[in-house]
């Protein structure tokens, strides 16, 4: 028969294993909901990788475009449609330039915004760059439509066949993958990014233009 002693350290260890056993399930379940929502929104350091990605292809078709702003400016005001022509009725060459710098640099802080807050606010950031992303995608198929129609070259061409389009939609098609963002919120910034790239570019643009004539 054991004695009580024996009794009271058996129960002792008991209960020791008991709260080490209940401890390791908290864990496994806080680290099992973890990895649940890495896999949701994708993981924090390679989609901060992606956002400069894309910030690096923007800079370096408006790159393409700045370098070679009077012709891009030629284009506008002589073979491109209507519409566009009246945009950039009487924009000189240095307002051009200025006016992409401007623009290239809003774009670029809203980048190094949605890096640095890609773990705190992953959604939202995932959701700024989709829809960055998507304006992106839509401007360089403008660049192809453009060439189609006149046959001539416009300056941001080349970036965007080799460079802003295939990038855009890998990150798109990485973000929808990964569930960066829910089903719909994927399509919502998708959406906003096509929106934006009309009046909302315009918006900026004509902004821009009205500081590089102050």
């Amino acid at each position: 028969m054991p004695d009580v002693v024996s009794v009271r350290t058996a129960l002792t260890f008991d209960r020791r294993d008991a709260r080490n056993v209940k401890w390791r399930l908290v864990a496994g379940v806080t680290r099992h909901r973890r990895a649940e929502r890495e896999a949701s929104l994708g993981d924090p350091l390679n989609r901060r990788s992606w956002f400069l990605v894309l910030g690096l292809s923007l800079c370096l078709h408006n790159a393409e475009e700045i370098l070679r702003a009077a012709e891009m400016l030629q284009f506008m005001q002589s073979e491109a449609p209507g519409f566009v022509r009246d945009a950039y009725a009487g924009v000189t060459v240095p307002e051009l330039q200025g006016s992409l710098l401007i623009l290239t640099a809003i774009a670029l802080s809203g980048i190094v915004v949605a890096a640095v807050f890609s773990a705190a606010a992953a959604a939202a950031s995932a959701f700024g760059m989709m829809a960055l992303a998507a304006l992106l995608g839509l401007n360089a198929f403008f660049h192809i439509v453009l060439f189609i129609q006149t046959g001539a070259y416009m300056p941001g061409l080349v970036t965007a066949l080799l460079i802003t389009l295939p990038i855009s939609v890998t990150l798109l098609e990485r973000a929808r993958h990964q569930r960066w963002v829910p089903s719909r919120a994927f399509w919502a910034a998708v959406a906003v990014g096509v929106v934006a790239h009309g009046p909302v570019l315009d918006a900026l643009f004509r902004m821009s233009l009205n500081l590089m004539r102050a």
